[in-house]
C-alpha cells in the first residue's frame, strides 16, 4: 500500500461526522446504502427473464408443493 492510498484512507476516515459520538459505527450509513442499492438491484435487475427473487419464488413454491403431496400421502398435516 502507498502513501498516496493511505493519505486517502485517512482523509476518508477522518472526513465522516462525528469521529468522536459515533466511533466505527459513523459508516453505518455507507452500508445501509450499498445494502439498499445491493436489494434493488436484485429485486428490478434481469438476465433475460430471470431475476433474484423469481427463482427464490419459484423454489419456494417447489417446496411447498412437495410438502404438500407429502402430507397428503402420508395423511399427516403439519405446520
Amino acid at each position: 500500500m502507498s502513501d498516496e492510498d493511505s493519505a486517502i484512507q485517512n482523509y476518508l476516515r477522518s472526513s465522516t461526522a462525528r469521529k468522536q459520538t459515533f466511533g466505527i459505527y459513523r459508516f453505518l450509513p455507507f452500508f445501509f446504502i450499498l445494502g439498499a442499492s445491493l436489494e434493488f438491484s436484485m429485486i428490478n435487475w434481469k438476465v433475460g427473464e430471470t431475476s433474484f427473487y423469481s427463482v427464490y419464488k419459484k423454489n419456494q413454491a417447489k417446496k411447498i408443493a412437495i410438502k404438500s403431496i407429502l402430507e397428503e400421502q402420508s395423511g399427516t398435516v403439519t405446520k
